[in-house]
């Protein structure tokens, strides 16, 4: 079960005097004023008439809560919540935040207490969080700035292109849009800070006022500390929330909270990309819709459950050069030349074939050469002569071919295996980003709703995939389609999670856990029914999802360390090694385990740590083993 309470932004919107809403500062307002004035939501109170509360769990707190005063419309009420025990109702609130354009949800544990700057207990969830529901720009990187502390460049000025008057050569002005500096590692920012040290250029404040001093970058108040070619810099994906006009960047505008993606193989920069296929201006306004206020990014709605894995996020800024002439088409939309590829096979003999897109190392351009190279032809523009459309990903343009219905749209991972079995293999659900709707009655004839063919033996790869559409799908109820977290909350908040936004898996108990069971030197502890009855109490915690460690002093990730009640004579040292560590672990008894398993959840280590090993220890009498 869990608690959840709603964004104010868009309720206070709805209040007669417009209370809140806007961006005012509280500071400057008229105390006579009756247009605008505070209000205070209350969610939480954690002291009350001299009494702590912050030991309490929430929902005791809350009840301390309602006692205290009484709500006065639009000028002191209660945080509106409601109580949640599924997944679907966690997935319906969060679309109805979207839809009311409010920041997202905050997810509490009713059972979970108050710890000064921790959020145990406590999950945040935005649409920016969710890959699939907030657009993405390509920005180029066009100035950095150093570390407080360091002299390493740990954020970046951002850039857009400005299309060129010849649509045929690359732009030659970067406009400023933003700084960044989150969203990426350390080994990440050392990787990109080594790719672009030899290339930085110190910024002369007095001179260079205005941009760089080639002319190629411009920018505002916000002026960086090194400025770097734009030919020999790199373009990175950037999250944000929401547009904001301001006037110390170039463009007029800038990113609110912005953060950079990190792609596949662990990169911060965009490498199928060059750096002038970065956004561009005109696509910065069609974005912001000539609007002249704030604009939200492009938000969607998340689905309960979707057979085919999601869709990969939409990129927005697919190049500078958007303003085309009639018959030219964007670099990255251009075909490959094709005049110097020699035809090796008729595997695909009388087929067209409509690239869209490739990943490295078989991008656009390749899978164009690979088509040719084995007999079939190639179209910019699919059309009912097309065979199948081709990309490795679902962006804006597959998007609206998907949508239209009149072609084949699939993966290339599809046409890579046709060419390795040397065969036109036919289409599977999976291979599949959308169909005609002749296709599609085919797919309903011939496989289940999972993918899983009638009438052909599955492979252990089609078996992986087909395990994934299972465990997406809306009837099992599990994680993977409650909307992704950031790493670092996850870590933090795994155990909660399941917990608070799951239906109960037993064998997920303990999953996140890493737990180390101590060995007694007692020779009365060495028989056989005792290390029977470890190996069993072991396995059991393995089966509800936990990692068993083999070492302590040297395995840093240890969770739980798991002590026999009738022998603590190792308890001071043990405490001893935690003390020392920077990642604490709990110490805890074996009648811990059991109480999580038959609760079905993670019960407080409070009661079944050291403290409560030496008072069993002193007053309770421990029986006498026998041999099983």
């Amino acid at each position: 079960m869990s608690d959840y309470e709603e964004s104010q932004k868009s309720r206070g919107e709805e209040k007669e005097n417009d209370v809140l809403g806007e961006n005012k500062d509280v500071k400057h307002l008229s105390t006579t004023s009756t247009d605008h004035h505070p209000c205070y939501f209350v969610f939480d109170v954690l002291f009350h008439n001299g009494q702590v509360l912050t030991n309490k769990p929430l929902k005791d707190r809350l009840e301390v809560l309602k006692n205290i005063f009484q709500p006065v419309e639009s000028r002191l009420e209660f945080t509106p919540r409601r109580e949640m025990t599924s997944k679907k109702e966690v997935i319906a609130a969060l679309n109805g935040a979207i839809d009311n354009e409010e920041e997202g949800l905050v997810l509490k544990n009713p059972n979970s207490i108050y710890k000064p700057n921790a959020r145990k207990g406590w999950i945040k969830i935005k649409p920016d969080y969710v890959d699939e529901l907030i657009d993405s720009l390509d920005l180029l990187i066009i100035g950095g700035y150093f570390g407080r502390r360091t002299n390493v460049v740990s954020h970046f000025l951002l850039g857009v292109a400005v299309p060129p008057a010849n649509p045929e050569e690359k732009p030659s002005v970067f406009h400023s849009i933003g700084k960044v500096g989150s969203g990426y590692t350390l080994t990440e920012i050392h990787e990109l800070h080594q790719q672009l040290k030899s290339h930085w250029q110190k910024v002369d404040r007095k001179r260079n006022k205005d941009g760089s001093p080639d002319g190629s970058i411009l920018w505002s108040k916000e002026k960086p500390d090194l400025w770097i070619n734009p030919r020999l810099s790199k373009i990175v994906e950037v999250k944000a929330t929401e547009l904001v006009a301001s006037d110390a960047y170039m463009t007029g505008w800038t990113l609110r909270f912005p953060r950079l993606v990190t792609h596949r193989g662990g990169g911060a920069e965009r490498t199928d990309k060059t750096w002038d296929t970065c956004m561009t201006t005109v696509e910065l306004d069609q974005i912001r819709g000539g609007s002249s206020s704030g604009r939200q990014l492009r938000v969607g709605r998340l689905l309960p459950g979707a057979v085919s894995p999601p869709a990969k996020k939409r990129r927005l800024g697919g190049g500078a050069r958007s303003l085309e002439r009639p018959g030219h088409l964007p670099l990255h939309f251009q075909s490959a030349d094709l005049k110097g590829v020699e035809k090796r096979a008729d595997l695909l003999r009388g087929k067209e074939f409509c690239v869209v897109s490739g990943a490295p190392p078989h991008d656009k351009k390749a899978l164009e050469k690979l088509v040719v190279k084995y007999g079939g032809r190639i179209t910019q523009n699919p059309g009912p002569a097309t065979f199948a459309v081709i990309s490795d990903r679902l962006n804006f343009r597959m998007k609206m071919i998907v949508q239209s219905g009149k072609n084949d749209c699939v993966r290339s991972s599809w046409f890579l295996r046709c060419l390795r079995d040397c065969r036109l293999l036919p289409f599977k659900p999976l291979d599949l980003f959308g169909s005609t709707q002749a296709t599609a009655r085919q797919m309903e004839k011939h496989f289940d709703r999972f993918g899983d063919s009638y009438a052909e033996d599955i492979t252990l790869e089609g078996l992986k995939d087909l395990l994934h559409n299972i465990l997406s799908d809306e009837a099992e109820q599990k994680m993977e389609d409650i909307p992704h977290l950031p790493e670092a909350s996850l870590q933090d908040m795994e155990s909660d999670v399941s917990d608070l936004l799951e239906e109960p898996d037993e064998f997920s108990l303990f999953l996140g856990g890493r737990f180390y069971f101590d060995r007694s030197s007692s020779q009365e502890l060495a028989s056989p029914a005792v290390v029977l009855e470890t190996t069993l109490t072991q396995t059991r915690a393995r089966m509800h999802g936990a990692k068993i460690a083999s070492s302590l002093e040297e395995d840093f990730n240890v969770t739980h360390v798991i002590i026999d009640q009738r022998d603590v004579s190792r308890l001071e040292s043990i405490r001893s090694l935690n003390h020392s560590r920077q990642r604490k672990f709990h110490l805890v008894c074996s009648e811990w385990l059991k109480a999580c398993v038959e609760s079905q959840r993670i019960v407080p280590e409070r009661g079944f740590g050291p403290d409560a090993l030496i008072r069993s220890k002193r007053d309770e009498p421990v029986p006498e083993l026998r041999s099983r």
